[in-house]
């Protein structure tokens, strides 16, 4: 479970001197097998941003595998959907994103 309340101060469009993001999320992690782990998380972000800039929610959920090909070697694989809604619509979007990570730790 996740919760927090932030002041983001720097990543703003300019005219805009804070937004303020309050998050709130679940996350699971279930060990299928030994060498691999599934993941989901839905996470949901309320942005309100100063001086008459956007308000916004944002949600996203996230699926991921984890798989240990070898004491040193791991392979990952993961997507995430993304929805924002704000009161501006040019700024609303949806957004789908796929990564497969391939690691080797030496």
């Amino acid at each position: 479970v996740r919760a927090s309340y932030t002041r983001n101060h720097e990543t703003l469009n300019p005219g805009i001197n804070y937004a303020d993001e309050l998050l709130l999320g679940y996350g699971l992690d279930y060990r299928l097998l030994e060498d691999l782990i599934v993941s989901a998380d839905i996470d949901w972000i309320n942005i309100v941003e100063s001086d008459g800039g956007e308000k916004a929610d944002l949600w996203r959920l996230s699926l991921r595998t984890y798989y240990e090909l070898t004491a040193k070697t791991s392979l990952a694989a993961g997507y995430q959907r993304t929805w924002k809604s704000s009161d501006n619509d040019v700024r609303s979007y949806g957004q789908n994103t796929f990564d497969l990570t391939l690691t080797h730790r030496f």
